[in-house]
């Protein structure tokens, strides 16, 4: 019963209307959003969130120690039912090329190089769960290997997915 109450979540979620996507030449198969836009998350084991991507910036120097540039940016995931939520750094990818339905697609998880506190960006958002009520806020860096200042495509997988990567939400922002 549980498994087909999940399988009509993710359905719905997946077909929910997009009025409110940031329109794009390749129209992405999860729902989107701009920065600011909070999207409602059904995970694999049926546990929800809303996940709001408050902003992007880019900072062009001193985010390695390499100085180099990068992407950061700001989350807040809060808990929607009793069963944890799961998120992770590694499964919030950045991308400069818009969505396709390609897993092999050039996407870069959180970046460990950054040094948040250099760019006075802290806390990081890790790795952890967060159930009904509770609320999970932070800072993840995407170094400039892949990611490029200019539209950046960020999509938050499902850690647990049989098929992973599984997007479930995207966010379209520009730097």
């Amino acid at each position: 019963m549980s498994a087909a109450i999940g399988a009509l979540t993710i359905t719905a979620c997946a077909t929910a209307p997009l009025s409110s996507a940031d329109p794009t030449t390749s129209q992405s198969p999860f729902p989107t959003g701009k920065s600011g836009t909070t999207i409602h998350v059904t995970e694999y084991s049926a546990a929800t969130a809303g996940i709001t991507l408050n902003n992007a910036n880019w900072i062009s120097s001193g985010c390695t120690s390499a100085g180099g540039g990068c992407t950061v940016i700001e989350l807040t995931i809060v808990g929607r039912s009793d069963a944890p939520f799961s998120y992770s750094e590694a499964y919030i990818t950045a991308s400069s090329t818009p969505w396709k339905q390609d897993p092999y697609r050039e996407t870069q998880g959180g970046s460990s190089a950054v040094d948040y506190q250099r760019v006075n960006k802290t806390p990081p958002l890790r790795s952890g769960t967060v159930a009904n009520g509770q609320t999970a806020h932070g800072y993840i860096a995407y170094d400039s290997s892949n990611v490029k200042q200019g539209d950046i495509y960020i999509e938050f997988s499902d850690p647990i997915a049989t098929a992973a990567p599984t997007p479930l939400a995207g966010w379209k922002v520009h730097t």
